[in-house]
């Protein structure tokens, strides 16, 4: 069995090279190098940068099969597709980014690595897609040495996909994590203030100091942030167990639909495709999230994945009463969601304004000089935009658009993936 490894990477050199470098320290102690096959999407925006990419892989070339997909041999894969299937390159775009280009949009890179590894992999073989940000192996990140079980996990997955009783199923499974906790803005920022809303004047100020508020200082510059010790799992009780971030899915998975271009793409792709069918299973066996300190954020960010909350709550709300041998695309187009994006609508606002009333109760604003009222005020003025985009007038009748048209791509997507086009020269 071939167990492909799939980052998708944008101007992360050095994250991307320590993960490559435990998935390679966990197939060496497993003896499963030859069977172990890395393929790298760079969806980075400089040449310089991609230079770096394509040098740093080129170490591991000589102890494991590791490829690098850049914009170049995209840009190969559009015109051939686009001439078979008569798409023009707006029409394929709805589906796949070109790499380098406007924001970072993780969903329609994977969406390409879906593309192109379903015309590699066999039916009993899977991809297991990572963040370029996680590790396999023991660490000491950010002042805690994390114990990580990668060939316990390695040897478990590959367990679960040869399970003959799950064959012709499609098929995603993760697990958790510990160190950062992969969460939105406003996870973020409430576990933070919750945090520090019983500090007393001291522990703000002076040598009784108990936190590093330089995040608050800084922001929107970088955003206060938290770490998990034990297996964390983000699904605030309505997720689907697993995320993206640590995701091995076989070719029938990939086949199935695309990820939408939706923040929590994600937890959306993965209630459709468990409510057509497919196999979920969360094995339990952490890895490590070793993010980098989190860059500049903007106020768009931030709706973005406002709207991506309400959306994944109002799908989850409506799939929850699909009836049985039921499509979930057809149940959708079918519902009405309005009344369910409106519900989600009211939790979100309801969260951002209980994050909001943290930040204007914080005994931070009590610092001496008001050290930390001005990222206070900027911390608030984001909160408060992102309030304001999800009541505005057309939010509702918008958002019920952008998915409807997700749902009617989704016949388009199994066009793209039945197309006959074969890649050789992409992968060995």
């Amino acid at each position: 069995m071939k167990i492909y490894f799939v980052i998708c990477t944008r101007d992360r050199t050095e994250p991307m090279t320590r993960c490559i470098g435990s998935i390679l320290i966990t197939l060496d102690k497993l003896n499963l190098t030859k069977e172990g096959e890395i393929v790298v999407f760079d969806d980075s925006t400089s040449q310089s940068i991609r230079q770096n990419n394509a040098k740093a892989i080129s170490r591991f070339a000589k102890k494991i099969s590791i490829q690098i997909v850049d914009s170049e041999a995209q840009s190969m894969v559009f015109k051939e597709v686009c001439k078979q299937l008569n798409f023009t390159a707006t029409e394929l775009h709805r589906f796949i980014r070109q790499f380098g280009q406007s924001d970072w949009d993780l969903a329609r890179v994977r969406n390409f690595a879906f593309f192109i590894l379903s015309k590699y992999l066999r039916n009993d073989e899977f991809a297991l897609f990572v963040d370029d940000d996680i590790c396999f192996t023991d660490m000491n990140y950010e002042g805690t040495i994390y114990n990580v079980k990668g060939e316990d996990f390695l040897v478990n997955l590959i367990s679960n996909f040869k399970d003959s009783a799950l064959a012709g199923r499609a098929l995603a499974i993760g697990s958790d994590y510990v160190g950062r906790i992969d969460a939105s803005i406003v996870e973020h920022l409430s576990a933070y203030f919750q945090s520090v809303s019983n500090l007393r004047p001291k522990e703000i100020d002076g040598s009784s100091k108990k936190a590093d508020f330089s995040a608050v200082i800084n922001f929107p510059n970088t955003l206060p942030v938290n770490n998990a010790v034990q297996g964390y799992s983000n699904t605030e009780n309505i997720g689907p167990s697993i995320s993206g971030g640590i995701l091995a899915i076989n070719r029938l998975a990939m086949a199935s639909l695309h990820l939408p271009n939706f923040y929590n793409e994600d937890w959306i792709w993965l209630i459709i495709l468990r409510g057509r069918g497919g196999f979920l299973k969360n094995l339990h066996i952490p890895l490590l999230h070793a993010a980098p300190i989190p860059g500049a954020i903007t106020g768009r960010f931030l709706s973005y994945q406002s709207k991506g909350e309400v959306i994944y709550r109002a799908l989850y709300s409506s799939i929850n009463d699909l009836p049985i041998n039921t499509d979930p695309i057809d149940w959708f187009k079918g519902t009405p969601l309005v009344d369910f994006l409106k519900s989600s609508r009211d939790v979100e606002v309801k969260k951002l304004n209980q994050c909001l009333q943290m930040v204007l109760d914080s005994p931070l604003w009590s610092a001496s000089q008001n050290l930390y009222n001005p990222g206070l005020n900027r911390i608030t003025a984001f909160l408060q935009s992102a309030i304001d985009y999800l009541n505005s007038a057309r939010f509702i009748e918008n958002t019920n658009e952008e998915i409807l048209c997700y749902l009617e791509d989704v016949g388009a997507w199994k066009e793209i993936v039945a197309c006959s086009i074969q890649f050789h020269y992409l992968l060995r």
